[in-house]
């Protein structure tokens, strides 16, 4: 009678002709296991032409704001809600014969939301963010530049005519805003201190700039009215741009977003204030 060989059953997991079975590794995350998080340290280092186009960015951003801070200036319907205070205290130097310009003043509020910036963050402020203060003598200097040179000798006559320059105006500002927020290196002390708050508190920046403008406007009011019994530099072109600005930002921030996508990522040779597009 023949031998009958009996062969192991491969759903009984035995092995066949001796060989153990073995099982091809599995390429999903095992369950549980935590997803790997690609951080900003291993993003790879920025070159110095790549610093060096961010910067630009940057800057170009604040020249930007500097143009839309001098055409409210031009349109005569007020002035933008940033330059409500700085307007009265150059005004009453015009009074007393001081030499200190929209700019001088410019430069002493950027520097209180500065104080404003280290008192958020404390001990958590980047030390190359200092330069910040440079940034704004930029800013503050150019709203004197584009006041008396390639805008000197223009003049907006009419009503429509002012209302055109007004509109641009706030549209230039908030473009300018959102370059120094795409740029991420440096951006003025309003800005940042804004953008810090939108970030904290979960609000969107353009909502949280309708609020501080308003607030710079009726400060700007107030301090005009204590001075002078009027309020000659804050009017409605003041209170359409505290409410339209912001608004302005968010259409800037999807239309330059394809221009965003294009800057490089990466580390900086500094560390940055934690902005970003989310704080926006």
């Amino acid at each position: 009678m023949p031998q009958i060989k009996t062969v192991p059953s491969v759903r009984s997991g035995a092995p066949v002709g001796g060989a153990p079975r073995t099982r091809a590794p599995r390429a999903q995350r095992p369950s549980g296991a935590p997803e790997k998080v690609v951080t900003h340290h291993e993003s790879p280092n920025l070159t110095a032409a790549q610093v060096a186009l961010r910067v630009a960015v940057t800057l170009s951003g604040a020249v930007v704001m500097a143009l839309g801070v001098a055409l409210a200036v031009i349109a005569s319907l007020g002035v933008q809600p940033l330059s409500a205070l700085p307007a009265v205290g150059a005004r009453l130097t015009g009074v007393l014969g001081f030499p200190l310009t929209l700019g001088f003043f410019t430069f002493v509020i950027n520097a209180a939301f500065f104080c404003g910036e280290l008192a958020l963050l404390r001990g958590q402020f980047p030390a190359a963010q200092w330069l910040q203060l440079p940034l704004v003598f930029v800013f503050s200097a150019f709203i004197d530049v584009w006041l008396n040179g390639p805008l000197a000798a223009f003049v907006a006559s009419g009503l429509a005519e002012q209302a055109a320059v007004l509109a641009l105006s706030i549209v230039v500002t908030a473009l300018g805003v959102q370059l120094q927020v795409m740029g991420n290196t440096l951006i003025t002390p309003p800005e940042a201190f804004m953008a810090l708050v939108s970030k904290r508190g979960g609000a969107a920046y353009g909502n949280v700039k309708v609020a501080f403008d308003v607030a710079l406007m009726v400060a700007g009011v107030a301090v005009s009215l204590l001075l002078f019994g009027d309020f000659a530099d804050v009017s409605v072109g003041t209170l359409l741009a505290a409410l339209l600005t912001g608004q302005c930002v968010k259409v800037w921030v999807r239309a330059l977003r394809p221009l965003e996508r294009r800057l490089p990522v990466g580390r900086l040779p500094f560390r940055t204030l934690p902005l970003g597009s989310d704080a926006r």
